[in-house]
């Protein structure tokens, strides 16, 4: 089985070995094509805030939230918010605790 880190940022550096995603869509789609082929997601790393008029990256958290709760979607190893925004940050680390809490 293959396995792969993801980081959502829109301005920070890309972690080595990390692939980038620049927008929710793009990680959610990322995330869904993981499923579908039998990809392991070993980290997902969020940041909140891409920019002004952008979804924020909490709406990735909030969603996989949601799947793995209600289609038993595959659960990352480790969730990571990497956001300054601590608002945002408090919002992930709730979504991820309840995602973990599925285990």
């Amino acid at each position: 089985m293959d396995i792969i880190d993801i980081y959502l940022d829109d301005e920070r550096r890309t972690p080595e070995g990390f692939i980038r995603t620049y927008s929710v869509k793009e990680t959610i789609a990322l995330l869904e094509k993981c499923k579908e082929e039998g990809i392991e997601v070993n980290i997902l790393s969020l940041d909140n805030d891409l920019g002004v008029g952008v979804e924020e990256g909490y709406k990735v958290a909030s969603w996989l939230e949601e799947q793995v709760i209600t289609n038993n979607f595959p659960i990352p190893n480790r969730l990571v918010a990497h956001t300054a925004n601590p608002v945002a940050r408090d919002k992930m680390h709730a979504s991820f605790r309840a995602i973990l809490s599925r285990r």
